[in-house]
């Protein structure tokens, strides 16, 4: 007994060497008193023999294990856990005769122990037999109208393996055998296949038939709650919300309508209510995954990610560090500079699924990003044996980066030639950009022509090849790629889009801008394109006409984050309306604490426009340090000196934009001609003139007061 609690000690402490010697102190104890087999265990020795079970099938030989495990399970065949160790040891030694029967005698734990009985159905899959896994989760699940789950994982398994048709036989069976709530949950899942598979307007049919009929439970709720969310997605909003609203006059304490209407809080840029909606969510289920990464999201959207990284940290810990949460909160924390943070939790969710590619990967983009490019390489080994091609590709592509940042150039751009040579354009992109760093251009001429000659009408390649081109100084060269790319495929994103910055570089701006709408008129959803012609809108002066571009690419994907910022900056600096102005609060609230020069900007002179003058000089100062030739953001750091009362520190500042805009031929420009008024009354000692919407420092004559941690007042 004193072995088993200094093992238990060692190991709530982590102490390896604690465990060893307990170990080998309970072998040494089993050897001292040898037992005889189908004997009775009269010497008190099974918590040592549990120790030396624990401490063998833990080692490097953990097949030694099996004798004692015998040894027990012949005393006690109920022992805890023992029964599912002896097949997961036997598995593990290859010797799958003696694991199958193993199975076999565990037919009863198989039914009761879900544990166990995913063991056995992962273990049939890596042998290819489906149709046992099938039989193992056949017999653990009961008749049709007893609880659905093991029935569901007979579904579930059958769509993985036998694809949507033999999971939709499964279904209409168990819904033609049952009866009531039963009968319209397998309905229900047979709607949810329907509209996975596109037939949309057939599944929300479905749904509203079974809705229409069910008396009001908590099983119907859920699934109203589910058809509010295949309205959502078939851009139904007002439908989805009045299912909603439904849900929650019957049960306002409803998780899944309190996480939809958070959702849709978020959406329309209202995190607080979507912060009280996930905050009543949690308190039925303080451990509902999918609510905490929402409120992360609402604490990001509302500026604080202190709050958010609280809710990702918990997220990560109830889903079991599963991957999706553990990515996201690492990136948060790398972001925050907690690089170290940052890896211990993706090696803790890497732990808990060491299958998943994502996990190595990011953990050797996170080492690169600390110069630490031998643990990146660790990490390539690491994809190299989940052995998947994505895996495959991702630690190439990770250890000829890491080669190359420390410093072993050859060895690295060997690597990525020989990924180039074999690959496609991915690869060679990678390689061309090495060599380009490395100052090998003609290397990467060689390489990539000798891809050409293999492949000349490729568009990747092709338009790879217009990009060194670009590089070395043949804008000709690169311009006649980017046509031809363009007159052969209209619809092509990036060709249109290249092109357009290479005009705009040599100032032909009326090709620039007949390009763009041929472009446009080819693609109108690109994204992309959309955002220059907005740019190209503003510097037409037409500001309307790129609030309205704005607002549309906003709506379309609110967690935009460039998008949000963009609007933002464009409402407080050509609108005055009070409406306006608090919509650009509201969307630069996320903003707050971004260390983007472009974003503490757009912060700032939103606080400045919305009367915060602590908050804007705040942001305002780094961003005109961090974006030190942007004449504008001069100008506006020099804005809020002067309605600070600091008119000696605003003129030097406002006389720096001007001298700026003069040397990037930006003077005659809106803003600065009224910079040059705001620099006039500064000289003279003069209260600065009404500049209007867009430089105007409104009645900030004197700092307002503070309001509670910083907000506006």
């Amino acid at each position: 007994m004193g072995l088993a609690l200094r093992d238990r000690d060692a190991r709530e402490a982590g102490d390896a060497q604690g465990r060893r010697r307990a170990g080998e102190a309970a072998l040494a104890l089993l050897a001292q008193a040898p037992e005889a087999p189908g004997a009775p265990d009269a010497s008190g020795l099974a918590p040592a023999r549990r120790v030396a079970i624990d401490w063998l099938a833990s080692g490097p030989d953990p097949a030694a294990a099996l004798p004692l495990i015998d040894r027990a399970l012949e005393l006690d065949p109920d022992a805890p856990g023992l029964a599912q160790l002896r097949f997961r040891l036997l598995a593990g030694a290859r010797r799958d005769a003696e694991a199958a029967a193993q199975l076999g005698r565990m037919a009863d734990l198989l039914r009761r122990d879900p544990e166990a009985r995913a063991a056995a159905v992962d273990w049939h899959l890596g042998r290819g037999d489906a149709a046992a896994a099938l039989a193992v989760l056949r017999a653990a699940a009961g008749s049709p109208d007893d609880d659905p789950e093991g029935r569901l994982a007979v579904v579930d398994l059958l769509r993985r393996t036998g694809g949507e048709a033999a999971a939709a036989a499964e279904l209409d069976a168990l819904a033609a055998a049952s009866g009531g709530a039963s009968a319209d949950l397998y309905r229900a899942l047979r709607a949810d296949l329907d509209f996975a598979a596109g037939r949309r307007a057939e599944a929300v049919a479905a749904y509203e038939a079974i809705l229409a009929a069910a008396a009001p439970s908590d099983q119907s709720r859920r699934l109203a709650v589910a058809l509010a969310g295949m309205l959502e997605a078939t851009g139904d909003r007002d439908g989805a919300r009045a299912r909603v609203e439904q849900v929650l006059a019957g049960d306002p304490t409803n998780a899944g309508a309190l996480r939809l209407r958070a959702a849709w809080a978020i959406d329309d840029d209202r995190p607080g209510d979507a912060v009280l909606d996930l905050r009543a969510a949690l308190s039925q289920d303080p451990r509902d995954v999918a609510a905490l990464l929402l409120l992360a999201t609402a604490h990001e959207r509302d500026g604080d990610p202190a709050l958010a990284g609280e809710q990702l940290a918990l997220a990560v810990e109830a889903s079991g560090r599963a991957a999706g949460p553990s990515l996201r909160y690492a990136a948060l924390l790398a972001a925050q500079g907690r690089a170290r943070a940052a890896a211990t939790v993706l090696e803790d969710a890497r732990a808990a699924a060491p299958l998943d590619p994502r996990l190595p990967r990011a953990l050797g983009e996170l080492w690169l990003s600390q110069g630490e490019p031998a643990r990146a390489e660790e990490a390539a080994a690491r994809l190299d044996a989940i052995a998947t091609p994505e895996a495959r590709e991702g630690a190439a592509a990770l250890r000829a980066a890491a080669l190359l940042a420390g410093g072993r150039t050859e060895e690295g751009l060997a690597l990525l030639g020989q990924a180039a040579r074999a690959g496609g354009e991915r690869e060679a992109a990678r390689a061309v950009e090495a060599l380009l760093r490395e100052g090998r251009a003609e290397e990467a001429r060689a390489l990539l022509d000798a891809r050409l000659m293999g492949r000349p009408g490729d568009p990747g390649l092709r338009l790879l090849d217009a990009g060194l081109r670009a590089a070395t100084g043949d804008a000709a060269g690169a311009e006649r790629e980017y046509r031809a790319l363009v007159a052969e495929d209209p619809g092509a994103e990036a060709p249109a889009r290249l092109l357009h910055a290479l005009l705009v570089a040599e100032g032909r701006d009326a090709e620039a801008a007949a390009l763009l709408d041929a472009a446009l008129l080819a693609q109108p959803g690109s994204r992309a394109l959309r955002r220059l012609r907005a740019a190209a809108l503003e510097a037409e002066g037409d500001a309307e006409g790129a609030i309205a571009l704005h607002e549309a690419l906003y709506e379309e994907d609110e967690g935009d984050v460039a998008a949000a910022n963009n609007l933002a900056s464009l409402l407080a600096g050509q609108r005055d309306d009070a409406a306006s102005l608090a919509r650009a609060a509201s969307l630069a609230r996320r903003l707050r604490d971004s260390d983007v020069p472009a974003f503490q900007d757009t912060f700032g002179w939103v606080a400045f426009r919305t009367g915060d003058l602590a908050g804007a000089l705040a942001h305002l100062e780094p961003a005109a340090a961090g974006l030190s030739q942007d004449p504008l953001v001069q100008l506006h750091l020099g804005l809020a000196y002067a309605a600070g009362g600091r008119p000696g520190d605003a003129l030097r500042q406002v006389e720096r934009a001007l001298a700026l805009a003069a040397a990037q031929g930006r003077a005659a420009e809106d803003p600065f001609v009224r910079g040059l008024a705001a620099a006039e009354a500064l000289r003279a000692g003069r209260p600065l003139p009404d500049l209007g919407p867009r430089l105007s420092p409104g009645p900030l004559a004197a700092p307002p007061p503070a309001g509670p941690e910083g907000a506006q007042p």
